[in-house]
């Protein structure tokens, strides 16, 4: 390559953003080991160059940087120019610095508010709140030539997120994603970070064919030591319009991911919508009761659902208490039809990221309405008979198969309804064959055995027999 250039900005002193110079360095010397000991420095000087907000880190690199080469300048008898831009890069002008092969760089994470002209400038990678790693991104595609690369060590959620479709079709479009390496676990790697990460390699290219990604697994089984890398296989992208990318973590998931690929049935197509629980409670402090007065409500938080899916109404943290008493103008809290709750917080280390129940009739007919924290979402029906039961639609969202196919698709510890609402559910047979072994009092593992025939790529046939029930198979379109 002409030219190697990096990123390497952060809001925070992390050490791995510190070390992007030093170790893209001894590569460009390599490529240039048959040239002077001066000549070298002066070519690494015109291909390399990074750009950090925070002065110390600047320093720092450039630190890392002169250890990296000391031998090669020693032998030069000269040590080497300041490589390290200390500016804030979203505020740089785009024809400053240039365009380079290679951008690499470990953005700052989280959500900020852009100036006018900002916003502006990367409006085609925004939807709602801005994530400064999101804007980083699109800085990266506006400074790499076309052929170059980018690496980016990231969160995951960008896969999924509802704030990032925009972002996804940019990249799609400009620089479609080439290899994803999941880290499996934080602890060895990014001590302390609470988001899962991975390092994502694009390439500044127009996509004009679907597009084929490398997926590995890093490991840190000892700290000590390097990172295993163990390799998941290959998988088309399945979305180019901004939607979000259903990616396997494990080779097991790959025909998992081809079937969710191919299901074309959402929520929406059964008569259901979500939406997040309408209580921000901490500001609304002055309402909460001990006790069920005039106009108030029963409250429902978060641990209310259990996680063997069933619900339990109850107020079990010290600062929630069981009831709200509504104002006026406040009947839009209020809520009084059965619907699905599902909470909206859980981590990949929990057992089940998908924890929904159904609120029952016998609590629906003994309030006259009950309010929903936001911690929750709502599964509800948008028709007065939707095409399936909600005990149903909860069983299989409660499922093992269902679980998988959620984690391929969400890579933040929220439970969207965003991307709730994207997940391919079973065809409309299916979902009846379901809904009657559910009826017929067929045991979980039945139960659980054909949800995962429903989203199965195994066998050729259209029909598979159901799981023994009462005596006899029947047969169901799969």
């Amino acid at each position: 390559m002409d030219l190697i250039g990096a990123t390497a900005e952060s809001l925070t002193r992390r050490a791995e953003g510190q070390l992007f110079l030093a170790s893209v360095a001894p590569k460009l010397v390599e490529h240039s080991r048959h040239k002077q000991p001066l000549a070298i420095i002066e070519d690494v000087e015109s291909r390399l160059f990074g750009i950090e907000v925070d002065p110390f880190a600047a320093w720092m690199s450039m630190v890392l940087l002169d250890l990296a080469l000391l031998d090669l300048t020693l032998s030069a008898k000269r040590p080497l120019n300041n490589l390290v831009c200390t500016r804030d890069a979203l505020e740089v002008k785009p024809d400053e610095l240039g365009m380079f092969d290679l951008v690499i760089g470990n953005p700052p994470y989280g959500k900020v508010t852009l100036a006018p002209s900002q916003r502006s400038r990367f409006r085609e990678s925004l939807f709602g709140h801005a994530n400064l790693y999101g804007i980083f991104t699109d800085l990266a595609i506006r400074l790499s030539k076309p052929g170059g690369t980018i690496g980016f060590v990231t969160p995951t959620s960008f896969l999924g997120g509802e704030y990032f479709k925009n972002l996804r079709h940019l990249l799609t479009i400009h620089a479609p994603l080439q290899r994803l390496d999941f880290v499996s676990d934080r602890d060895g790697v990014f001590d302390g970070v609470l988001q899962e990460t991975m390092l994502a390699v694009f390439e500044r290219k127009t996509s004009a064919t679907a597009n084929c990604v490398q997926l590995n697994l890093l490991r840190a089984d000892n700290p000590a030591e390097q990172l295993c890398i163990e390799r998941i296989g290959r998988t088309t992208l399945n979305n180019s319009q901004g939607g979000p990318w259903l990616l396997p973590r494990s080779a097991e998931q790959t025909d998992l991911i081809q079937k969710l690929n191919a299901m074309p049935h959402r929520l929406a197509d059964y008569g259901f919508g979500v939406a997040t629980g309408q209580l921000v409670w901490n500001r609304h402090k002055d309402q909460l009761r001990k006790t069920c007065g005039p106009e108030c409500f029963p409250i429902i938080w978060a641990e209310a659902i259990n996680a063997d899916g069933k619900f339990h109404f109850q107020a079990a943290r010290r600062s929630h208490l069981p009831y709200f008493r509504i104002k006026s103008g406040q009947d839009f809290l209020i809520n009084r039809e059965p619907c699905i709750l599902v909470q909206r917080t859980t981590a990949k280390e929990q057992k089940r990221r998908i924890i929904a129940a159904v609120i029952p009739n016998s609590f629906v007919l003994e309030y006259p309405g009950f309010v929903v924290e936001n911690h929750l979402n709502m599964i509800y029906s948008t028709q007065k008979r939707p095409h399936v039961g909600l005990r149903t639609l909860s069983i299989l969202l409660n499922s093992t198969t269902f679980d998988k196919a959620f984690r391929c698709i969400n890579g933040s510890v929220a439970v969207s309804a965003y991307e709730l609402n994207c997940l391919g559910l079973p065809r409309p047979d299916q979902m009846r064959s379901l809904q009657e072994l559910i009826l017929s009092g067929a045991a979980s593992s039945e139960i659980e055995q054909l949800i995962a025939a429903f989203y199965s790529n195994h066998g050729t046939s259209d029909t598979i027999a159901l799981p023994h029930t009462r005596g006899h198979y029947r047969k169901m379109a799969a």
